[in-house]
C-alpha cells in the first residue's frame, strides 16, 4: 500500500531553496520551515481524527494513545523532507508495557495481529488491524503538495522582492 502513495515536491528544489533562504535571511528560512510544517500538520490532524473516530466503543484508550503519538518533522539537513510518523510515545508506561513499540505497526497491519486477552497467555486471540495511515494521505496528497509548493513559492517571491526592491 505504501508504494501507492507518492507525494512529490522536488526535495532537491526544497533543499536548494532552504539553503538560499538561510543565506539570504534566517527569518525567511524559519518562515519557510514553519509554513511547510503547518501544511503537514493539517494532514497529521486528519490522521489523528481518523484514529479517534469510529462507531465502536472498544479500544478507545488505545486509539487515543496512537493518536497522541502522531507527529510532524521537517528535516532540513542532508536529506530534507517532511515526515508524518506514528510513534509509540503515547503508549509508553501504559498497560501495553514492553509491547508498545510494535503495537502501532500491528494496529495498522491489515492482516491483524494476535494477543493474549486479559493476560491469558495460554490462548491467543486474533484482532483485525485498521488501515489508519494511508487513507488520509491519499485524500490529502493534492492539498499537501499545493501547500508545500505555495510555501516554497512564497519564500522565493520574498527573496526576489527584497533583491528587486
Amino acid at each position: 500500500m505504501a508504494a501507492d502513495i507518492d507525494i512529490q515536491v522536488d526535495a532537491s528544489e526544497f533543499k536548494a531553496l532552504l539553503a538560499q533562504s538561510k543565506a539570504f535571511d534566517a527569518t525567511l528560512a524559519t518562515a519557510l520551515r514553519r509554513n511547510v510544517r503547518n501544511a503537514a500538520k493539517d494532514v497529521a490532524a486528519h490522521r489523528k481524527a481518523d484514529v479517534l473516530s469510529g462507531s465502536y466503543l472498544h479500544n478507545v484508550g488505545l486509539r487515543a494513545a496512537i493518536a497522541a503519538g502522531i507527529g510532524v518533522a521537517v528535516a532540513t539537513g542532508k536529506n530534507p523532507g517532511v515526515s508524518i510518523t506514528a510513534s509509540s510515545k503515547g503508549l509508553r508506561g501504559g498497560r501495553w508495557g514492553d509491547h508498545s513499540a510494535g503495537l502501532v505497526a500491528a494496529w495498522q497491519n491489515a492482516k491483524g495481529f494476535r494477543h493474549p486477552r486479559f493476560g491469558d497467555k495460554s490462548t491467543w486471540y486474533p484482532q483485525t488491524g485498521h488501515r489508519y495511515f494511508w487513507g488520509t494521505f491519499e485524500q490529502d496528497t493534492q492539498a499537501f503538495a499545493a501547500a508545500m509548493q505555495a510555501a516554497m513559492e512564497q519564500a522565493r517571491d520574498e527573496m526576489r522582492s527584497a533583491v528587486d526592491g
